[in-house]
């Protein structure tokens, strides 16, 4: 197969996915979820978490889901978008070192894994610090 081939099946691939968990961005929080929302927009009498310094995390995923938040809009299909744009960062970064470091082959293969992935999925939409942001 040729090396464009790959590259279409690629985006094929990340739509198809993107499609489907897009489908979920508007599934209701639950449990840690709340907590993190409502820690990340008011850290409350403690301070306990702070958008630029979260304890025991990096503070990227703070920062994206503060930033996202206060100029979006706080609706929860905004917060899941979060991680599904670090998400497609990641399927897109496997893609693009696996296919110069082995091949097109194995790119598309590494990222039709990553996409039917069960834990990628559910990291894909949970609204967390480490959720997409950090695990995969």
């Amino acid at each position: 197969m040729s090396e464009k081939k790959y590259d279409s099946f690629f985006l094929i691939l990340l739509v198809l996915f993107t499609l489907i968990r897009v489908g979920g961005l508007d599934q209701p929080i639950f449990d840690d979820e709340t907590n993190y929302i409502q820690s990340v927009n008011d850290p409350g009498p403690y301070n306990t978490i702070k958008p630029f310094r979260i304890h025991a995390h990096p503070p990227l995923g703070g920062w994206a889901y503060y930033f996202i938040g206060t100029s979006l809009g706080q609706e929860v299909w905004i917060y899941r978008l979060v991680p599904l744009l670090f998400w497609l960062i990641n399927v897109i970064l496997v893609y693009s070192i696996v296919s110069i470091e082995y091949s097109k082959r194995a790119a598309l293969f590494s990222s039709l894994l990553m996409g039917l992935s069960y834990y990628s999925a559910l990291m894909s939409m949970q609204i967390e610090a480490d959720s997409n942001i950090l695990v995969t």
